[in-house]
C-alpha cells in the first residue's frame, strides 16, 4: 500500500451496560452452592463465576490461569486479547478460591476445560432463576461497574480490564459520579456481604 486506508469508525452503541445486582448475585451463588455438593460442574461454575466477577477476566483469560500466575501482588494475566500482560489485584474472596483450586485441581491449569464449557450451564442457571439478559461477559461489566461506583478512575479501570483504548472504558465513567473513592480493597465489602448472605442457606 502506498498509503494507509481511511476507515470510518463506527459509533459505539448507547445501550445500557448490564451488570449483576447484589440481589442477583446472592440468588446465583445460593443456587450454585446448593447444587455444588451433588454436582461438581456447579461447584466449578461457582468458582468460575466468583473469579470472573471479582477480576473482570475475559473467558479465555480465565481458562489460561495457572497456579504460577498467583502472587502476593495479585494475578498475572499473560495471555490477553490485546497481547499486553497485566496484573489483576485479587479480593479476599477471589484469592481464597484460587488457593483452594491450586491445592485440589490436578495439572497446571486451574480451570482445565474446553472453551465455552460454562455457557450451557450458565444459561440453565439463568433460566431457573428467571434472570433475563445476563450474559457471562456481563460479569466483566460488573467488575468494572463496581470499581466505578466505588470511585475508581477511568485510567485505573482501563488498566485492570486490559483495554487498549480509554474510550472503551469511558462507558463506565458515568457510574462514578455519585460515589466516593472506597478503601484499598474496594470490592471486599460487597463480596463479604454477599458471602454472608449465601452462607445462611
Amino acid at each position: 500500500l502506498n498509503s494507509l486506508p481511511i476507515l470510518k469508525r463506527q459509533k459505539e452503541g448507547s445501550h445500557v451496560i448490564r451488570f449483576v445486582t447484589q440481589e442477583e448475585e446472592i440468588a446465583i451463588l445460593k443456587y450454585l452452592k446448593t447444587w455444588a455438593h451433588e454436582d461438581n460442574m456447579h461447584r466449578h461454575l461457582m468458582d468460575a463465576y466468583i473469579i470472573s466477577v471479582e477480576t473482570g477476566l475475559r473467558a479465555g483469560e480465565l481458562l489460561n490461569i495457572q497456579r504460577k500466575h498467583i502472587s502476593k501482588y495479585g494475578l498475572m494475566i499473560k495471555e490477553t486479547k490485546n497481547d499486553n500482560p497485566r496484573n489483576v489485584p485479587l479480593s479476599n474472596r477471589a484469592r481464597r478460591i484460587l488457593e483452594i483450586r491450586s491445592q485440589t485441581i490436578d495439572g497446571d491449569l486451574l480451570f482445565p476445560y474446553q472453551e465455552n464449557w460454562y455457557r450451557r450451564s450458565w444459561e440453565d442457571v439463568m433460566d431457573h432463576l428467571e434472570i433475563e439478559d445476563l450474559r457471562w461477559h456481563d460479569l466483566r461489566h460488573t467488575y468494572a461497574s463496581r470499581l466505578a461506583m466505588n470511585g475508581a478512575s477511568v485510567v485505573e479501570i482501563k488498566e485492570k480490564l486490559g483495554h487498549k483504548a480509554v474510550q472503551t472504558t469511558m462507558r463506565y465513567s458515568h457510574l462514578s459520579k455519585d460515589y466516593l473513592r472506597g478503601t484499598e480493597n474496594r470490592l471486599s465489602q460487597t463480596s463479604d456481604a454477599i458471602d454472608d448472605a449465601v452462607t445462611q442457606i
